[in-house]
């Protein structure tokens, strides 16, 4: 499939580290890395990493309707999430909102508009409503994040890439065995990082 899409034109590839293991794009970039020679120009690798996921908590019976314009309130306290609250599960977030913010939640579907925030809570108003359940996404529209947007799981991502992508070589010669090496050693940090 690769040697198809390079053929049809594919100078660029994007590998997201939201999705598989370190092992399996570390493979991709060998694979990447191996088929330059053959195909007689690099191919670019943009890696995607992951970042901070803020996500609801739980709530009662898994799922709550929420109607637009009604009011509702995100809280950095635990509670069962209903139609009219629910918990975030990114404890300093909450301090970061201010009176205009727009908070997306399941991938944009349902989105508020928050009024106030007080305390441990973001009073909102629903500006687009539909149903939302437990541990749906939350995305925060041009508010920064409290925390680096680096996780840790990102910080091995670009480990394993670029210890997999720098084998030592110029473009065009041969993979060579550090490449390899550098696969292996990515898998090895993968895993001692999940356990």
């Amino acid at each position: 499939m690769l040697r198809k899409l390079v053929k049809a034109g594919m100078d660029v590839a994007r590998l997201n580290f939201s999705h598989g293991t370190h092992e399996e794009h570390a493979a991709a970039i060998l694979a990447i890395r191996e088929g330059e020679e053959e195909w007689g120009h690099p191919v670019t690798i943009i890696q995607d990493l992951q970042g901070p996921k803020v996500r609801l908590c739980n709530f009662v019976g898994g799922r709550a309707m929420l109607l637009m314009g009604e009011s509702f309130v995100l809280t950095d306290e635990t509670v069962l999430g209903t139609a009219a609250r629910a918990s975030l599960d990114h404890p300093r977030l909450i301090a970061s909102l201010k009176p205009g913010d727009q908070i997306w939640m399941d991938d944009g579907a349902i989105q508020l508009v928050v009024e106030r925030v007080e305390g441990h809570e973001a009073h909102c108003r629903v500006a687009a409503g539909g149903v939302v359940s437990d541990h749906k996404g939350v995305s925060l529209q041009g508010v920064p994040l409290p925390d680096s947007c680096l996780t840790a799981k990102d910080t091995t991502s670009r480990r394993c890439a670029s210890s997999s992508s720098s084998s030592g070589r110029t473009f065009p010669s041969s993979p060579s065995s550090s490449a390899r090496r550098s696969s292996a050693t990515c898998r090895a940090s993968w895993r001692s990082s999940t356990r």
